[in-house]
């Protein structure tokens, strides 16, 4: 309903049987197949650092003109 509030979750434990109950298609080229890509991790922080630096330059130039113009 619009406008309420979700305050508890009751989370149902899974129905009694194994992984290949009715639940599950019945012909195996029907189930989704598995990435076959490996999962990108983050790149580490030297990759990076360039666009970081530029970013603290920016807020640093920005802070600098802020203080420059004086309080409003």
């Amino acid at each position: 309903m619009p406008g309420t509030n979700l305050r508890t979750l009751h989370v149902l434990p899974p129905a009694p049987g194994d992984a290949d109950s009715a639940s599950a298609p019945a012909d195996p080229a029907l189930r989704p197949a598995a990435p076959g890509a490996p999962v990108r991790m983050r790149e580490p922080e030297e990759a990076f650092g360039d666009g970081q630096a530029a970013i603290e330059e920016e807020l640093w130039a920005k802070a600098v003109r802020a203080a420059a113009a004086g309080p409003r």
